[in-house]
C-alpha cells in the first residue's frame, strides 16, 4: 500500500490511469484520498479515472470477444464452466446485459469478469458502450468521492489518534475508579 501511495504521488495521474485501466476501485480511491490532501486535482482526477475505466473496460470487453469463447471451449472445465453455464450466462445477457454490466461495475471483482463475459456474450457493441460510459462515470465520481470524504476522516482521525494516549489514560483512571467504588459499596453490603 505504501509504494502504491509513494507512486501515486510522483506519478500521480499516469498511476491513475493505468490503475483505473487494470485493477479498478483501489487506485480512485487512493486519487480520492491524495485530493483530500490537495496532491491531486479533484476535476483531473475525475477525468483520468473516467478515462482510464472506459479504456480497461473497452479492453476486457474486446478480448471477451475475441478470445473469451476459446479460452473457455478450452479451459472452461478448469473453472467449472460447463457449457450450460456459459449457455446460462449468455442468455442472461442476452436478456438483462445492460442491467448486469451496470449494477456489476459497482462490485469490486465482479465488474471485470461480467465485462468479459458480455464480450463472450457477444453482448452489441453500442449497448456496452452506452452503459459502460454511464457507470464508469458514476463509478468514477463514486469512488474518487468516497476517497476524498475518507481522506477528510483521515485527518479528523489523525488528530483523535494523537490524543488517544490521553484519553485512554483517563478512561483507565475512571474504570479503576469505577471498580473502587463498587467493590466499596459491595463490601459495605456484605
Amino acid at each position: 500500500m505504501d509504494k502504491i501511495l509513494e507512486l501515486l504521488i510522483n506519478y500521480s495521474y499516469l498511476v491513475l490511469f493505468l490503475g483505473a485501466v487494470v485493477e479498478g476501485e483501489i487506485f480512485p480511491l487512493l486519487a480520492g484520498f491524495l485530493v483530500s490532501m490537495s496532491l491531486m486535482n479533484l476535476p483531473l482526477a475525475l477525468v483520468v479515472t473516467f478515462l482510464g475505466s472506459v479504456i480497461g473496460d473497452w479492453l476486457w470487453f474486446l478480448a471477451g470477444r475475441r478470445f473469451g469463447r476459446k479460452l473457455i471451449d478450452r479451459w472452461g472445465r478448469f473453472l467449472w464452466l460447463k457449457p450450460s453455464k456459459l449457455a446460462w450466462l449468455e442468455n442472461h445477457f442476452a436478456k438483462n446485459g445492460k442491467t448486469t454490466l451496470f449494477m456489476t461495475k459497482f462490485i469490486y471483482s465482479f465488474g471485470h469478469s461480467s465485462i468479459i463475459v458480455a464480450g463472450i456474450a457477444k453482448m452489441p457493441t453500442a449497448d456496452f458502450i452506452k452503459v459502460d460510459l454511464i457507470a464508469s462515470l458514476l463509478w468514477s465520481v463514486l469512488f474518487v468521492g468516497l476517497g476524498k470524504l475518507l481522506g477528510h476522516s483521515f485527518g479528523l482521525l489523525r488528530i483523535v489518534v494523537q490524543d488517544l494516549p490521553y484519553v485512554a489514560v483517563v478512561l483507565i483512571l475512571l474504570l479503576i475508579g469505577v471498580q473502587i467504588l463498587i467493590s466499596k459499596k459491595i463490601t459495605k453490603l456484605n
